[in-house]
Formats: structure tokens, sequence, C-alpha cells
């Protein structure tokens, strides 16, 4: 009796392994049994992205702040709006700031500011803290605060004479700061004195100060300093 065969393909997925079954359907009287064929499937791998990756932000170096008090910031041409009048006439609104990089507290009594033209002052027995500011001008802490917002905390000392050293010079000047003992701790010049920075950072308009960027910046180039359009004393 002739055999009739008739194939169908059965196909199922279990583990990404695609089985085919062939499966022979036949007559009572025998012939081939079921045989599954194993045919491998491949999962393809995703390729890694060629997309573009981020670009660091520039921090400074440890080696860029100073480990020593520094001059931070020079306020030396007043506007109208912090113009302060009295003893030192137009020169009474200046200020200086000086900031302490460190951790660690730094007593300045007997420190001297020089500036160019003479006049130096002897600071008092002051602790600036670690990280800490103090303000000198040639007027009192509470006429600075008048017409300043300057925050709590922040140290002050008032400079005789009403005045910094004979005033400072809006062209260019420049500031010294030293220890009881004479030892120069920092300098800093702008404008058309190059005497210490050279180049250094150019004079800025009336109302600005010159300012290092970050605190404590003191790598002794002009970059360290920035023009400080709104001043910000003690911060």
């Amino acid at each position: 009796m002739a055999q009739h065969h008739e194939v169908h393909e059965y196909t199922s997925r279990v583990d990404h392994i695609e089985v085919l079954w062939y499966l022979n359907t036949f007559t009572p009287d025998g012939g081939p049994s079921l045989t599954p064929t194993l045919t491998p499937s491949v999962t393809p791998t995703p390729s890694p992205s060629s997309g573009p990756s981020a670009t660091p932000t520039p921090t400074p170096t440890p080696e860029d702040i100073a480990n020593h008090l520094v001059v931070n910031e020079v306020y030396n041409d007043p506007d109208s709006t912090h113009r302060i009048t009295g003893v030192g006439g137009e020169n009474r609104g200046e200020w200086l700031e000086i900031y302490n990089p460190t951790s660690s507290d730094i007593n300045v009594n007997g420190w001297t500011i020089e500036e160019a033209s003479g006049g130096d002052e002897t600071l008092s027995d002051i602790t600036i803290p670690g990280h800490g500011f103090l303000i000198l001008g040639g007027a009192t802490e509470a006429e600075l605060r008048e017409v300043w917002s300057i925050p709590a905390g922040v140290l002050f000392f008032s400079a005789s004479g009403g005045k910094i050293g004979n005033g400072l010079n809006n062209p260019g000047d420049l500031i010294l700061l030293k220890t009881d003992t004479a030892e120069l701790v920092d300098a800093v010049s702008w404008g058309s004195d190059t005497s210490v920075l050279d180049p250094a950072p150019p004079d800025v308009g009336t109302g600005h100060s010159l300012e290092r960027d970050p605190d404590g910046k003191d790598a002794d180039t002009a970059g360290d300093f920035v023009d400080r359009e709104t001043p910000q004393p003690g911060q």
C-alpha cells in the first residue's frame, strides 16, 4: 500500500534557540519517526555609542590658590553712590580687601600696608580667621556698611588720616603687604605701575574694583584679577 507523507513545519523559540520540527504524517503501517533539527539563533550585540563626550570644566588647581594672606580686591575710584566725605577727601571711600585663603587663623598685629607714594599703615591686633576677610579703608566700619552690603563677621581697619597711604592712584599704583618683620607676604600693582606685575592688570573704571577670581588666586600674573563691575567687599 502506498504511503502518503505530509510534512508540517513547527517553529518554537526557547532561550534564543530556534527549533524546527519536521513532522511526518503517515499511514499506520509505519514511517519515519519525529526528528528535531536545532538551529542556533544569533542575538546581535549593540555597538558603543559614537556620540560626543562631555568636556569637563577647568577648575583652579590647588597651586593657583595662595597659602598666605593676599590683597584680594582693590577699590580705588569710588563712584557717586559710594563716595564718603570727610577726613581724607575723595580718597576716604577707597578700600582694600585682605583675604585669608588658608584654613588657619592669622594675626596681623604690627603688619604693614605700603602704597607706592608712601604713608604706610600699621595694622593693629586683628586675627583674620581661615577663609575670612579684612576690609581696610579710610572710612569707618559704620560708614562703609552704610553704602555697601557687607556680610556680618567681616573685619575692618580704618587707616589713619582717612585714606590708605597717600591715597590710591587711579591710573596706576601698587600695594605691598608685609609682616611685622618686614617680610613681603603679597603685592599687587595695576594700570601704569608694572613694578609687581608686568604686564599689570589694567586700571578699571570709576565704581569698579579689581578682584582676584577666584578669591585667593595667586599665579603672579595679571590674569589673577578681573574687572568687577559690581564690587563685593567681604565676599
